[in-house]
């Protein structure tokens, strides 16, 4: 997480053209600094999840460096649920340790399969 200290947003370039992608489309320009790397600015694109930043807001990025440039990219859906859902496992965890239990898996769940139904009561 990064805390942003100074933010821009550009949609026309220095001769006030709207800035278009090479098929013609608008796009927004979003240049940040943030307090983890104060010395430098940050560009990207704007979305959906960087028209709510503000100076002060925390975001998740991924800043990249290319040549003398610095950027930014916000990470995807899946991204972001797969963090998400990394975090949420390892509270679990730590839930489990401090009472003293693992909830059943799937190797506990096949071990008490096993124990509970006799191989030759299996019909296949």
């Amino acid at each position: 997480m990064y805390t942003i200290t100074r933010i821009a947003r550009f949609t026309q370039d220095s001769q006030g053209n709207p800035l278009t992608t090479k098929d013609g489309r608008n796009y927004e320009r979003v240049r940040i600094q943030v307090a983890e790397k104060p010395d430098i600015w940050i560009s990207g694109f704007g979305n959906s999840q960087t028209k709510t930043w503000d100076v002060g807001s925390k975001v998740d990025i991924e800043i990249t460096q290319n040549g003398e440039y610095w950027n930014f990219k916000t990470p995807n859906k899946s991204d972001q649920l797969a963090g998400e859902l990394a975090s949420i496992k390892t509270r679990l965890a730590v839930i489990e340790g401090k009472l003293g239990i693992a909830l059943p898996g799937k190797e506990d769940t096949e071990t008490q399969m096993k124990e509970e139904i006799p191989p030759e009561d299996i019909p296949f």
